[in-house]
């Protein structure tokens, strides 16, 4: 099929999905709070990340909890098949948010959103080896093209990176991937949980608002025993800035961005098609990189002699997506 035709499947599927402008929204949102947590959250040096991300977690199960009860949603309480169905989810969901946050506060910027453009290979190996789904050859070609653009960005960016931040953006792609992979399975109706407690579950119970639900408060045991082992409550409690507004304004951003972001991340992936949802992320790393560099105005975490490497890795990695793209289009038609 003639690139035309493939860009005018993909205008026609923008146009007539009533669910289009999640998915614009999902990048740009995305691209914004990834923004805000580096530059203005993470500066404030509050690092109790486990604890940060379990309070994140009780805010969304309490601003759904209340909705609930005014009557503007309905989740169904919880039971053996439910738990069973959205476990899974939910840890996946849990650990792609703390890693992530833990890969943001030890990377820079643009390094963490170059590593995650490389979600895409971890969505690849995460089929390949939980669905025993085969990969195509062109969209294996072009996810290794991304990860090496990744790769070449990241060693012109060497000054800036260190280990921590490298394994937990790693972690942090796996997680997502599952979670993404699980959440899509159960959108179609296809979750690899046992039969029996699938088909007790009715189709109101696939609500986006009973997986967010579901995602946080399964998860909370998890995160509170976490949280519980790594934290240093001494030096949470003599935390400086407590009495600062902007930090309290910060926080308050932040505890409450976690229902935002859910509510794009899967809408995006159970009512906007895939291949709509490729396209419109390859959004996101010029998002972050144009914003970014207006934000911060210099890439002084790149030494000199490397800009060019760095510069180079973004933009094969970038190409790399844009050629995914082109497959799966190619696939579809």
């Amino acid at each position: 099929m003639a690139v035309i035709d493939l860009v005018h499947m993909v205008v026609i599927d923008l146009v007539t999905s009533c669910m289009v402008h999640i998915a614009w929204i999902s990048a740009v949102v995305n691209s914004c709070v990834m923004l805000f947590n580096k530059h203005t959250f993470l500066p404030f040096g509050f690092h109790f990340m486990p604890a940060t991300i379990f309070c994140q977690l009780i805010v969304t199960c309490m601003g759904l909890l209340a909705a609930r009860a005014a009557g503007l949603v309905s989740f169904p309480p919880p039971n053996r098949s439910v738990i069973s169905v959205y476990t899974p989810i939910a840890i996946s969901y849990a650990f792609s948010s703390l890693l992530s946050l833990i890969a943001l506060h030890s990377l820079p910027l643009l390094v963490f959103a170059v590593l995650k453009r490389c979600n895409v290979v971890g969505v690849l190996v995460a089929q390949r080896v939980v669905f025993g789904t085969a990969i195509p050859p062109a969209r294996a070609t072009f996810a290794l093209i991304i990860a090496f653009g990744a790769g070449l960005a990241v060693g012109g960016a060497e000054s800036g990176v260190n280990a921590l931040g490298l394994v937990a953006a790693v972690g942090a792609i796996a997680s997502r991937a599952v979670h993404l992979l699980l959440v899509s399975a159960r959108a179609r109706a296809r979750s690899p949980v046992p039969e029996s407690a699938d088909r007790s579950l009715s189709k109101d119970d696939d609500s986006i608002v009973t997986l967010i639900f579901y995602s946080c408060a399964l998860s909370l045991p998890l995160m509170a025993l976490i949280a519980a082992a790594s934290t240093d409550w001494t030096a949470l409690r003599a935390y400086q800035f407590w009495g600062e507004p902007a930090f309290i304004v910060a926080l308050a951003i932040f505890l409450v961005e976690g229902i935002v972001l859910q509510t794009t991340l899967l809408v995006c992936t159970m009512r906007t098609s895939a291949l709509t949802t490729a396209v419109v992320s390859n959004l996101k790393l010029p998002i972050v990189t144009l914003l970014s560099l207006a934000f911060v105005g210099s890439l002084d975490f790149v030494a000199q002699p490397r800009i060019a490497r760095f510069i180079a890795g973004m933009a094969v990695c970038t190409l790399g997506g844009l050629g995914y793209t082109w497959a799966a289009l190619s696939a579809k038609a």
